[in-house]
């Protein structure tokens, strides 16, 4: 070494680093352990027979004469439009609002 100020520099660097990693370990949180993953339901599925009549027609039914399926149009008591089926009330007049 050339002079001691070299020497004290490279002393006291190398004290100051090993402070700093001794704090850095030393306050580092603690590490959780992971939680225990959720257990796997194996068994079998149950599955259930269905009550599904085997028929040849598209429009064979149980009810009187086909049967028509769905709501039938109009609005309805909240104001919202009805279904898709045709409407009782009567068609408006040129001029009139609806209501």
């Amino acid at each position: 070494m050339k002079n001691q100020n070299d020497l004290i520099i490279a002393v006291v660097s190398i004290v100051f680093g090993l402070i700093g990693v001794g704090i850095a370990f030393g306050t580092r949180p603690a590490s959780k352990a992971a939680p225990m993953p959720a257990t796997v339901d194996l068994t079998p599925p149950v599955i259930k027979s269905a009550d599904v009549p085997m028929t040849n027609g598209i429009a064979t039914s149980k009810t009187a004469a086909g049967g028509r399926a769905g709501a039938q149009g109009g609005p309805s008591a909240s104001g919202a439009a009805g279904g898709g089926g045709p409407s009782n009330s009567a068609p408006m007049a040129a001029g009139q609002a609806g209501g």
